[in-house]
């Protein structure tokens, strides 16, 4: 990693530095982005979903491809990436394991 000038430091050496901290998840093209990567009405759209989930309101497959959906960069392709994994349960669950693992806060 570069060393950072703390005495002039410019956008782009936080941008580098954002992109080492707030890792995203890339499965065969398609971004999942950090939560830290998202707009503010995606995290909340991504609590809403967790409330949902804890509440018992939505099935464990369901609530994988919604946080996937909602954290992907381009939603037709992953779209496409869920649609061949189909609802095979063990599939997303790790998909949505590695997902959280890699975009961990403060993992570099």
């Amino acid at each position: 990693m570069t060393a950072i000038d703390f005495e002039n430091l410019d956008l782009d050496a936080l941008r580098a530095e954002a992109n080492n901290k707030y890792k995203n998840l890339t499965v065969r093209g398609v971004v999942f982005r950090g939560l830290m990567r998202v707009s503010k009405d995606e995290r909340e759209r991504f609590d809403e979903l967790a409330a949902a989930r804890r509440a018992g309101e939505s099935r464990v497959t369901e609530f994988y491809r919604d946080v996937l959906m909602l954290v992907a960069d381009d939603k037709a392709a992953a779209e496409a990436l869920l649609d061949e994994i189909g609802e095979d349960a063990a599939v997303l669950d790790t998909l949505v394991s590695l997902y959280f693992e890699r975009t961990q806060v403060g993992e570099a």
